[in-house]
């Protein structure tokens, strides 16, 4: 009688899974010749705390639409896995990146993959899945499963390019980073710059680090808001929060304000349409300029 009340729970979570969001997990969460499936949780963009309480804002920053956790069993062994669909695939390629574990061993599955002692993640088309191997079960097992359920997903060919804003000369490997609001925008820069910049009222934003002729680096932070007026009251913004320090205005020659900290190192801010880009740690003396105007003329 339970193994039959099992099976119905089974089959109405899945059918509710289906209706969730704009995208279809029923498709991911199916059996096979070797695996059966037990669903333990499904929720939609407004309950996705259930099932990942601790990154949920996030998530829903980046436009996750549905979610899912399920048990595979296949003989004595059982994996958990974690199924998240997003409303494009950039924004589930972007949660990939800033959840990937450090060290992990990068995998071709899907749009980009990897492997590391605890789990196996990938993402292709609209859908970030996390697959952890559980009782009798190891990393490679994981990663025969995770084969498996890439085939089950559509996509196309070409991932999209999170960086494709990021001009590619003097940037340093491993540096680029990509966020849709302000929670993942706080993993790289202070709580009360985004709030400043108004980091939840932008499209998207990019950022990283540049090597400069003088062998020193610079931060490279652009972000992307709905309108020019949006860009200008960030700007304005910004510059109000530093009252006190010395402010040099656009010249003739220049189309962005410099910014002078009290050792004498330099921030650099300018807006240009519906962007705004920005050198939040310019060294001193100058150092950074021929760069940020490269950044400029780039647009």
């Amino acid at each position: 009688m339970k193994k039959i009340l099992m099976v119905i729970f089974t089959v109405f979570l899945l059918a509710g899974c289906a209706m969730l969001g704009t995208h279809s997990i029923q498709g991911v969460l199916k059996g096979s010749n070797d695996y059966t499936v037990t669903v333990r949780g499904v929720s939609g963009a407004l309950t996705i705390d259930k099932l990942f309480p601790e990154i949920a804002s996030m998530l829903v920053e980046f436009g996750a639409d549905s979610s899912a956790v399920a048990e595979y069993t296949r003989g004595q062994e059982t994996y958990t896995v974690e199924t998240i669909s997003f409303l494009s695939a950039k924004s589930a390629l972007g949660v990939y990146t800033l959840l990937e574990p450090s060290g992990a061993e990068s995998l071709k599955l899907g749009y980009a993959g990897s492997k590391s002692a605890a789990s196996v993640q990938f993402v292709k088309g609209d859908f970030y899945v996390r697959i952890l191997p559980g009782r009798g079960a190891d990393t490679e097992g994981a990663l025969g499963l995770a084969w498996v359920l890439v085939k089950r997903i559509p996509g196309a060919t070409i991932p999209p390019d999170l960086y494709e804003f990021l001009p590619h000369d003097r940037l340093i490997k491993g540096s680029a980073f990509y966020f849709k609001g302000s929670h993942a925008f706080q993993m790289r820069f202070p709580p009360d710059l985004a709030k400043i910049l108004s980091i939840n009222g932008a499209i998207e934003g990019v950022s990283g680090k540049y090597l400069l002729e003088g062998g020193n680096t610079v931060t490279l932070l652009k972000v992307h808001y709905t309108s020019r007026t949006r860009t200008v009251e960030a700007l304005q913004s910004f510059l109000a929060s530093r009252e006190g320090m010395r402010i040099i205005p656009p010249r003739q020659n220049t189309q962005y304000y410099t910014l002078i900290n009290p050792d004498e190192t330099e921030v650099y801010i300018a807006e240009y349409g519906e962007w705004l880009l920005m050198f939040p740690d310019g060294p001193k003396g100058g150092e950074a300029i021929p760069m940020f105007e490269y950044m400029l003329r780039s647009l």
